[in-house]
């Protein structure tokens, strides 16, 4: 053929193809189990879950659930909402009677901030904090938060 050598075809019983285990048998074994381990190595907490009896998973959901609704919170809207949503964090704020300036950074730059969700939360029941985001401004928050154990600010931008 040209003196070009053909050398025969090297069969194998497993190969790595675009991050997937592939096997003769056609079997997924392998992938879940290399997924496993990497999830493992990546996020302790869900190895420890993954350990855990179905019971202990479904109480420790339900007491995430059960913390979740007991919060008071007050959420603010500015702007509108895009496909490229960014997680601002979540920031603790302290218990006063006066009102706090919250600075938010600019997680868009090099973009504009076109939208921004602001959420302010308290745990206490009957405790429900102020939050004013004024004249379309995205930085600073005003928040008023005169719970006892402080508040959650968390939200999200829109770039």
């Amino acid at each position: 053929m040209g003196g070009q050598l053909i050398r025969p075809l090297k069969v194998v019983d497993k190969v790595k193809y675009l991050g997937h285990i592939l096997t003769s048998d056609l079997r997924d074994d392998l992938d879940i189990e290399r997924e496993r381990r990497a999830l493992a190595r990546a996020l302790p907490a869900a190895a420890a879950a993954a350990a855990m009896s179905l019971l202990a998973r479904s109480l420790l959901a339900l007491a995430a659930l059960l913390a979740a609704a007991d919060a008071e919170c007050v959420t603010k809207e500015v702007g509108h909402k895009t496909e490229v949503p960014i997680s601002i964090g979540s920031k603790h704020l302290s218990g006063q009677d006066q009102e706090q300036d919250v600075v938010i950074s600019d997680y868009c730059k090099p973009s504009p901030v076109l939208g921004e969700t602001v959420r302010v939360c308290s745990h206490v029941t009957g405790c429900v904090p102020t939050i004013d985001i004024g004249n379309g401004q995205y930085s600073p928050a005003k928040v008023v938060c005169n719970c006892p154990d402080g508040c959650e600010l968390d939200g999200t931008q829109y770039c």
